[in-house]
């Protein structure tokens, strides 16, 4: 009797409990379930407002346009390194024909020929002006003393 009625009743409020934590466990699994549904919506809606796959053809064609930059700057430099040396190339070339022509002797001696040719002439145009000036003194005193 009174010993198996007591595990009857123990076992039903083990049970009871049971059903209990089921319930709860259900119900948790259930709100569970909705915010992971609520979830699951709000992404779909977020992902396309991140614009990924705009952002990624933007990257890429500033990507693109730096690379094309880059090789525009590296055939730039490419192409002033060429003219720097040809320029060298050219005034080294220079620098040998002006020294095959005596080029530097010649300047020299025309520099010194244009001095004394500028130191002569000075020289005939003062004695020009110095010689008017002494025929008129002469013509001036002739026509003094024939009065």
């Amino acid at each position: 009797g009174e010993a198996r009625r007591l595990d009857l009743r123990a076992a039903c409020n083990r049970t009871n409990s049971s059903l209990r934590a089921m319930q709860a466990a259900e119900k948790r699994d259930l709100d569970a379930r909705k915010a992971l549904e609520l979830a699951r919506a709000w992404l779909q809606e977020y992902v396309p407002s991140l614009q990924i796959d705009f952002k990624q053809q933007v990257l890429d064609e500033a990507k693109a346009e730096v690379r094309r930059r880059n090789a525009t700057e590296e055939a730039a430099t490419t192409w002033e390194k060429r003219m720097r040396s040809l320029l060298g190339s050219h005034q080294r070339h220079l620098k040998l024909l002006n020294t095959q022509v005596e080029l530097e002797e010649k300047n020299a001696l025309r520099a010194a020929a244009k001095e004394l040719f500028t130191a002569s002439e000075k020289a005939t145009v003062e004695a020009q002006n110095k010689l008017t000036k002494l025929l008129e003194e002469e013509k001036a005193c002739h026509e003094n003393t024939g009065k």
